[in-house]
């Protein structure tokens, strides 16, 4: 018996196919069993045409579903990465590095792509540049030279990215140390003029004969306490007033003349640390 699944030849009288294990279907009524088959009736269904079944379809519809919501989410998802791109580009062109650093943080979390992760460290390190740059020039306008200079020494060791801040700051701190010392020399220079000034207007010393000179009042002044009598009394670095003013006295100090030097009209005298003007002191001596 043929078997009408699989076309394997069996035994006469088998009811199943033993190869497929399909029921084999009893022999027609005078058809004798072992005889050929009468050929088919040809099929209606055109030849070559596959039909699919229920559950193909289904998966099939299944597979449709699916790759039509990938391609949703793929179209939304690309669309908002371009939106983001357009406005980090606007950003970046307004110089806007806290919009920039929120945008490629967008992008990188959405796209996983390394470049947007290297903009964010460079526009972190950017900032912590500014703020530095930012507390450097705080400190050159109120005089702290000294951590201006460590913090201009930290940025120039970030290399050729912060050369030109760099270089910003130390023209800064030079141009703030050269305006405060030419104050400092101007005020020098004020207080020479004014120390000269109130040394002309003070009256000759009191002599106790006519014939007194300044070298015989010098001699007399030396090896005595005296006690100022101005306001102000400078001591200087040397007997002169080109000397720089190392500092003051005021009214009513004490001083002890070891020696004395004549300058002009005014006859210096050394204190042990200094020297200053004996025109100080006129309205103590009698001589």
């Amino acid at each position: 018996m043929e078997c009408t699944l699989c076309g394997s030849h069996n035994a006469p009288g088998s009811e199943f196919c033993g190869n497929c294990g399909s029921p084999l279907a009893p022999p027609e009524r005078g058809v004798r069993e072992g005889a050929p088959h009468p050929p088919a009736a040809p099929s209606s269904e055109p030849r070559g045409k596959f039909k699919l079944g229920k559950r193909a379809v289904i998966a099939l519809s299944i597979l449709g579903a699916v790759l039509l919501t990938v391609a949703v989410v793929f179209g939304v998802k690309s669309s908002r990465i371009r939106k983001l791109e357009e406005r980090l580009m606007a950003a970046e062109a307004a110089g806007d590095m806290s919009e920039s650093l929120f945008l490629n943080q967008r992008l990188y979390e959405l796209t996983g792509d390394g470049a947007y992760r290297r903009e964010i460290l460079d526009i972190q390190n950017k900032e912590k540049w500014q703020q530095l740059a930012q507390e450097t020039s705080a400190l050159i306008s109120s005089g702290e030279y000294d951590l201006a200079r460590q913090n201009i020494l930290k940025l120039a060791g970030e290399g050729e990215d912060t050369a030109a801040m760099t270089a910003e700051l130390q023209n800064q701190l030079n141009q703030a140390i050269a305006q405060e010392a030419a104050l400092a020399e101007a005020e020098l220079q004020r207080e020479r003029e004014e120390e000269l000034a109130k040394e002309e207007a003070q009256p000759a010393p009191k002599q106790s004969a006519p014939r007194s000179d300044l070298a015989d009042i010098a001699r007399n002044l030396q090896d005595k306490y005296l006690t100022s009598t101005a306001q102000k009394s400078n001591v200087r670095s040397g007997p002169g007033l080109d000397y720089p003013i190392d500092y003051s006295l005021t009214l009513g100090s004490e001083i002890y003349v070891f020696d004395t030097r004549i300058s002009g009209n005014i006859i210096w005298l050394y204190i042990g640390d200094g020297w200053t003007s004996h025109k100080n002191f006129n309205g103590e001596l009698y001589y």
